[in-house]
Formats: C-alpha cells, sequence, structure tokens
C-alpha cells in the first residue's frame, strides 16, 4: 500500500513538472506573430560567452548607439546581471557581466512598451528563450614529424564544445613516453577559443619501437570524459608509412606520412603509383609526401 502512494506522488511530481515546461514554452511568442516589432532574437543553442541579440523591425527613435539601456526592460529566467545597450537604431544586444551556465535553459522577457509608445496590451511583452551548450571536447593527433633522426614531434589539437580558456584546456591532457613525461607546446595566438593547436615535442626514437601514451581528463572543464590513445614511435632503422590519408578539399591529393623526414628533391617517379594517373606531381613536407593526380579522381582506386 505504502510503494503505491510512493508510486503515485511520484507520477503527480512528474506531471506537474511537464506541465510547467510545457506552460513555459507556449509562453514564449513566436517572432511571427510579433513581426510588427521583432525581426529575430537570439534562441536555439547558444555558447556560454555569447551576447544576446534582438532584432526590431521599428527604429528607436531619439535613442543614441551604444546607449545603455536599464537592465529592468529584460528580465531573464533564471536571472542574469549585465549590460544591455542599443547597438543601432533596430538592435538591441545584451552582455552579461560573467559566463552564462552551460547546458542550462534560459527565458526571457522583454518590455515593448519601454521602447515604444502605442504598443497593444497583447505585444506588450516579447518572450523568448535559448539554451547554453552543453561543454564536451575531442583530442586528435595529426602528423608525426623528424626534427632530426633522433627526435620527432606529433601535431594535434583539442576541440571543445564551446569556447573555453587556454589555461583550463592544458589540464585535459598529458602524455608519457618510455616512462617520461612529454613537453607538450600549445599555440597561446587565442587564450579563449573552442580549437587549441598543440604538439607533442622532442619525442626521442630509440633502435626499436616504442610507445608514446597520451591520456585526457575533463576534469578542468567538469567534463566527465576520459581516456588514452598509444602512438607508435619507429625505431631509428625502421623506416615505414605511418598513416595514408586521401584529402579532397581544397585540392585533392593523396597524403603519405613517412617515419623519417624525405628529400624535398627526391625523383618520386615510380615509386608512388595511383591507378588511373599517369602524370602525378609531388610535395615534401617533412615526413609527408602529398601526391598529386592530373586530374580529380571519383570513386575507389
Amino acid at each position: 500500500m505504502l510503494l503505491k502512494k510512493i508510486a503515485a506522488c511520484l507520477l503527480l511530481i512528474l506531471f506537474f513538472i511537464a506541465c510547467e515546461k510545457k506552460i513555459e514554452k507556449e509562453q514564449r511568442s513566436n517572432v511571427f506573430t510579433f513581426k510588427e516589432y521583432i525581426s529575430f532574437a537570439t534562441s536555439g543553442y547558444v555558447s556560454v560567452g555569447e551576447p544576446i541579440q534582438i532584432g526590431l523591425v521599428k527604429e528607436l527613435e531619439g535613442w543614441e548607439t551604444q546607449l545603455e539601456i536599464a537592465q529592468k526592460v529584460l528580465q531573464f529566467s533564471p536571472n542574469v546581471e549585465g549590460k544591455l545597450t542599443v547597438l543601432n537604431a533596430k538592435m538591441l544586444q545584451f552582455q552579461p557581466e560573467k559566463k552564462l551556465k552551460e547546458d542550462t535553459e534560459y527565458t526571457f522577457s522583454l518590455d515593448l512598451t519601454a521602447l515604444y509608445t502605442n504598443v497593444p496590451e497583447e505585444f506588450a511583452v516579447f518572450r523568448g528563450g535559448f539554451r547554453t551548450v552543453k561543454q564536451d571536447f575531442n583530442v586528435l593527433t595529426k602528423n608525426l614529424q623528424s626534427m632530426s633522426t633522433e627526435y620527432q614531434y606529433v601535431e594535434g589539437v583539442v576541440q571543445t564544445a564551446d569556447v573555453a580558456e587556454l589555461e583550463k584546456v592544458k589540464q585535459l591532457i598529458s602524455a608519457t613516453h618510455n616512462s617520461k613525461k612529454v613537453r607538450i607546446d600549445w599555440s597561446e595566438s587565442d587564450s579563449i577559443a573552442k580549437v587549441f593547436p598543440f604538439i607533442l615535442d622532442s619525442i626521442q626514437r630509440f633502435e626499436d619501437d616504442t610507445e608514446l601514451e597520451l591520456v585526457w581528463n575533463g576534469k578542468a572543464l567538469n567534463v566527465d570524459s576520459s581516456g588514452k590513445k598509444s602512438l607508435t614511435i619507429l625505431g631509428k632503422n625502421n623506416f615505414s608509412i605511418v598513416g595514408l590519408d586521401a584529402v579532397h578539399t581544397p585540392e585533392q591529393y593523396l597524403k603519405i606520412n613517412f617515419s623519417n623526414s624525405l628529400k624535398k628533391q627526391q625523383n618520386f617517379d615510380g615509386l608512388v603509383s595511383i591507378s588511373g594517373s599517369q602524370e602525378l606531381t609531388f610535395a615534401v613536407d617533412g615526413n609527408i609526401l602529398k601526391v598529386y593526380p592530373e586530374k580529380r579522381i571519383i570513386g575507389d582506386v
């Protein structure tokens, strides 16, 4: 009997939560309905660092560009503190003081009576909403390159679902080779971004093949994700292909990644062939040999 009562209470709670969400969605205004006042408004999934913008149909008469408006004109739920300004005669922008919470549903209401005179009662308040992106990340490794016959390096990149700080991204990954920590060099061009290039630098080559282990953990970004990847560092006497890729844009070519640097002036005629292509063009970039066919290839070859 007690279990039945508990189950009934849980169902009732879930029903009210569902109703509240439904009412909340219904309370949002349709831009088409407000077509005489609103041209567009921030919606869908947005970055935690993006400003909120609302486009207006009618010009704001007598309002100066970059004029700050009292925030009460635009209210948020959950509450957000920030600065509301007039970008131009037909554009409002709200810049939050702090980054918004990730993976959170926000709704807002704009008081049109504070912007225009003689607004009909049914158009007094425009309501909108959006959801912030849930943070996540991927770790990708690219080409293996040679600094010399003794040392190599590996290019890589960390891609985040939403903007992140470089200092936090640096804490996501680490690498070891032969029980020694590998130095990771980061591009310092952007402190806040979504793409963070890095280099696993000065990887020593031994006589035999060795393994480099790349490990990642999302704790620094509050992301529940971890993993690792092993990369084979070929021995000094082992000359072979370590990667093969077909590139199609902006130009089409075959990219062959070797374990050692190639001679730029070497004649590659006869060493590499592609079925159906008679005249190939070659370009050397360190350990990479790029093979260009004389015309674009369609299908499998």
